[in-house]
């Protein structure tokens, strides 16, 4: 399906776009010369210095000007912590949310993302299509899903809706910490959609990693996966999530050869269990089946869903 959307002539916009970067002053440096070429070009790009060391924090230092705010963290802290302090510094009435190693493929994305968000007054978060090395690229098509989760190498928020329902949980750090913002948007009655029109790459290739890169994601997932349930489900489905999310990070384990990673991942779960209570703000039981049935799917988008009108459809 070719591109229907109408064009936008302002070079200025209301965007915010948010980059986290730690000790890849490189990859970040390539990915701002993209951003600052779209047009219209973003309304500012803050650049959140996870603790990098010298090399990485004087290249990124060197990015900032009129369009770059650079923030410089004391220490490493993690995606979730950095990628919130650039959320809540953010200006515009949408916030882009990139890696350092991500870019839009089409100069006109901000126009896209803005325009979308006026179309689709429900939808709160929207996420981009990825494409990563050794995928065929295909053209952007007019198309639209209803998804429960987003990735945030290439999504973009309600400026509003963040401020109302908070960010990330700094605890969960990295790997996943996504779905934190999934469950709250959706439990306060907002929509993900997957936008087919707005395309990033996304310069990820397993292979160039090395197996302790790959470990430590596999036991940040397998935790994250296993604590996010103790925060927001109630009891009785927190019970039973965490029970299959062992079976299957078990079998995905054993299936790929991630075994030492996934009982750390159970280990550290357990160590941080506690943290998980005392951020416990358990949602409402039918918000939290609904974002559950459609995880791992993606539905077509036609407006939104009734349930989301519901006097029990809110956080609590």
């Amino acid at each position: 399906m070719s591109m229907v959307l109408k064009e936008r002539d302002s070079s200025e916009s209301a965007t915010s776009i948010v980059i986290p970067s730690f000790n890849r002053g490189t990859a970040v440096a390539a990915t701002v010369e993209k951003c600052l070429k779209l047009r219209p070009a973003p309304l500012e790009i803050i650049l959140v210095d996870d603790g990098s060391g010298p090399e990485s924090e004087q290249i990124l230092r060197r990015l900032a000007g009129e369009r770059v705010q650079y923030i410089r963290l004391p220490e490493n802290v993690g995606q979730a912590t950095s990628r919130s302090i650039g959320f809540a510094t953010a200006r515009g009435t949408c916030v882009v949310s990139l890696d350092d190693d991500s870019w839009f493929l089409d100069e006109d994305a901000i126009a896209r993302v803005e325009r979308r968000f006026a179309s689709l007054p429900e939808c709160g978060i929207l996420a981009f299509r990825l494409f990563t090395p050794g995928e065929t690229v295909e053209p952007a098509e007019d198309r639209l899903f209803r998804v429960s989760d987003h990735i945030t190498c290439g999504a973009a928020y309600r400026t509003s809706m963040l401020r109302a329902i908070g960010y990330h949980l700094q605890f969960l750090r990295y790997t996943g910490e996504e779905s934190d913002l999934s469950i709250k948007a959706m439990a306060a009655g907002w929509d993900i959609v997957l936008d087919h029109s707005v395309r990033i790459h996304h310069d990820y290739d397993p292979s160039r990693r090395t197996r302790a890169s790959l470990d430590r994601v596999r036991k940040y997932a397998v935790r994250n996966d296993l604590l996010r349930p103790w925060v927001y489900f109630p009891l009785g489905i927190a019970l039973k999530t965490t029970a299959w999310r062992v079976f299957s990070h078990l079998r995905f384990g054993l299936r790929h050869g991630y075994i030492a990673s996934t009982w750390q991942g159970y280990l550290c779960a357990l160590v941080k269990w506690p943290q998980a209570i005392r951020h416990r703000r358990p949602l409402c039981g039918q918000s939290v089946e609904r974002y559950l049935a459609l995880r791992g799917t993606k539905q077509p988008y036609t407006g939104p869903c009734e349930i989301d009108k519901q006097p029990d459809g809110g956080p609590f």
